[in-house]
């Protein structure tokens, strides 16, 4: 990939550099930073970033306004490090090369991952000490609501909402606030309103159109992130028990959504439930609501488990 952007080096020597020629460039000043040899990186990886980082920071101290600028790495997918260390395509040595990186200080990394994050961290608790973790979570209720609302509320942004009654709580219910259902449900809340040629939504067609999203999921694909943290390849649990976990607790599909881990169902089903249930927790797709009890927190997911699983009840 290195030599297809450029003669012998890499994506991010590359790309790097190319930023620091339009600011040479605008600041009508050379630009003496270097682009390592990809050979030199194969050999010395580490080496050469830091060699790297240190004349491009030296460089900057040319420039008054520029002199503390900080450089920070965007990393999305970051649990894809951890599913490939696990898989032995990278060293398990890795995560200490990255730590000693970031304490040197010559760039910060803002990284992203799943849910698998959390066990990635649990089991490289020491490299990850030079981080602080931010779990990105469910919505507020109120920012829930402008994500429902805003986006087709009469006349533009600023007008009336179409939302009448309790509709915009129930679709809160139904999707616990996640951006990802809230916006898989209106869209297909919005294909029915156009096909009726309606302006409002009420309860009944939020009840609908929940009807008709459930029959349209036939597998698990749509609810991948709450049944599993990542990598189903690399899930301690697998889905199939995580379904039917949450089928064989259920005391009721309906608007409770409770789960009890001492049913009978639950003790027939030859796997111990609790460590799922608190694997569920811990990942925020049941909450609890007492020491023995819990409750499924996306009302879509309940919906269709009970829809898919219902002889198993």
């Amino acid at each position: 990939m290195g030599s297809a952007l450029g003669p012998g080096t890499s994506p991010f020597y590359l790309h790097t550099n190319q930023r620091l020629r339009t600011l040479a460039a605008e600041r009508n000043i050379q630009l003496d930073v270097p682009e390592p040899r990809l050979a030199d990186i194969r050999e010395l990886p580490q080496g050469s970033l830091i060699d790297f980082m240190k004349l491009v920071q030296r460089w900057l101290t040319r420039f008054d306004d520029l002199a503390d600028v900080r450089f920070v790495l965007l990393i999305d997918e970051f649990t894809n490090i951890y599913e490939e260390i696990r898989k032995g395509h990278l060293p398990d040595t890795f995560m200490k090369a990255w730590k000693g990186l970031l304490e040197r200080g010559n760039f910060g990394a803002l990284v992203i991952g799943q849910d698998l994050t959390q066990e990635f961290m649990r089991n490289y608790s020491n490299e990850f000490q030079v981080s602080r973790s931010e779990r990105v979570n469910y919505l507020s209720r109120e920012d829930a609501g402008k994500l429902v609302e805003d986006p087709i509320r009469i006349g533009g942004r600023q007008g009336p909402t179409r939302y009448l009654g309790n509709s915009v709580d129930m679709i809160f219910d139904l999707t616990a606030g996640n951006p990802f259902y809230i916006q898989k449900f209106c869209q297909r809340l919005v294909d029915y309103l156009n096909r009726g040629s309606r302006m409002y939504v009420g309860p009944a067609d939020v009840e609908a159109v929940l009807e008709d999203l459930v029959a349209s999921l036939h597998d698990t694909s749509d609810f991948d992130n709450l049944l599993n943290p990542g990598d189903v390849r690399l899930s301690a649990i697998p889905p199939e028990q995580v379904i039917g976990t949450l089928v064989a607790c259920s005391r009721s599909f309906g608007a409770d959504r409770y789960l009890d881990p001492a049913t009978p169902e639950a003790g027939a089903l030859g796997w111990d439930v609790r460590p799922i249930l608190e694997d569920l927790q811990l990942r925020d797709v049941i909450e609890p609501l007492s020491p023995d009890r819990w409750r499924i927190r996306v009302g879509l997911f309940a919906r269709w488990l009970q829809v898919n699983y219902a002889s198993r009840l």
